[in-house]
């Protein structure tokens, strides 16, 4: 398997774990195209450029997502603080 086909694989499978319209899947295959859902571009070009050069890219996506999940709870929590 080449390392675009296993991108693609993971790309699919994170894709399918986010919506159902193939948002994430959609802005992997056309990153300069808009498809109205910042999240869903965010985590396909995270996805995307954490993974160049990685052997194990399914580790370093899921790293990136830790990260970002712990930063969106923050801006969560700093709103509800807020509101």
């Amino acid at each position: 398997m080449s390392r675009s086909e296993n991108l693609d694989r993971l790309m699919r499978i994170v894709s399918d774990a986010y919506d159902t319209d193939d948002c994430v899947w959609n802005y992997h295959k056309h990153p300069a195209d808009d498809f109205g859902d910042t999240l869903a571009k965010f985590i396909a070009i995270e996805c995307r450029e954490v993974s160049e050069g990685e052997d194990n890219k399914a580790a370093a996506m899921h790293h990136a997502m830790e990260r970002a999940v712990k930063e969106l709870t923050r801006v969560r929590n700093a709103l509800y603080d807020l509101a």
